[in-house]
C-alpha cells in the first residue's frame, strides 16, 4: 500500500471516489480497480480520467525502456567474458568488448518483442499472438532468403567459372 500527504493550497477542489457519510473512500470499479484521485480547482472528471491515462501511459513506456535497458546488459554480461579471455592482447580486447555490446543489442532486439508478446498474452492475446506469428513470419522469411542466397553463390561460382575444382 502506497499513502502520500500533499499540501492542497485553500480553494475549491475535484475529487474522484466513493462517498461513505463524510469521509471519502476508493471507488471499486467493475474491472477490479480502485479509484481516488483528487486534484485542485474545479477540474472534469473527463480531464482527470485523461491526466491519469496519461500518466499511465509515460509510466508504461519508461518501463519497457528500462526493461529493454535490463535486457541489453544481461546480454552484454552474458556475452563479456568472451572479450575478457581476448584482453591478453589488448587491442583484441577492445574489439571483442564492442563486438559483444553489439552483438547483445542483436539479441535484445530480436528477444525482447516476443518476452513482450508473451506478457500481452494474458491481457491482450489476439495482439500477442499476432505478434508472435508475425515475429516467426519475418524469422522464417529470413531464413528462407539466407538459403536462396546461399545456393544462389556456388551456381554463380560456377557459371563464371571460378569454382574450386
Amino acid at each position: 500500500m502506497r499513502v502520500s500527504y500533499q499540501v492542497a493550497p485553500v480553494g475549491p477542489v475535484s475529487l474522484i471516489g466513493r462517498q461513505a457519510g463524510d469521509d471519502l473512500q476508493e471507488f471499486q470499479t467493475k474491472a477490479g480497480d480502485r479509484l481516488l484521485m483528487g486534484a485542485s480547482g474545479l477540474v472534469p472528471a473527463v480531464d482527470m480520467f485523461q491526466a491519469a491515462e496519461q500518466e499511465n501511459r509515460i509510466f508504461t513506456w519508461i518501463l519497457r525502456i528500462l526493461g529493454i535497458v535490463v535486457m541489453w546488459a544481461g546480454w552484454y554480461l552474458v556475452l563479456r567474458p568472451i572479450a575478457v579471455v581476448g584482453d591478453l592482447v589488448p587491442f583484441i580486447g577492445s574489439v571483442l568488448a564492442a563486438g559483444a555490446g553489439i552483438a547483445a543489442f542483436l539479441l535484445t532486439a530480436a528477444t525482447a518483442p516476443v518476452v513482450m508478446a508473451i506478457a500481452w498474452l494474458w491481457y491482450r492475446p489476439l495482439l500477442s499472438i499476432g505478434l508472435i506469428a508475425a515475429g516467426g513470419a519475418v524469422a522464417y522469411g529470413i531464413r528462407v532468403l539466407a538459403h536462396r542466397k546461399a545456393a544462389r553463390v556456388p551456381a554463380l561460382a560456377v557459371a563464371t567459372g571460378s569454382a574450386p575444382a
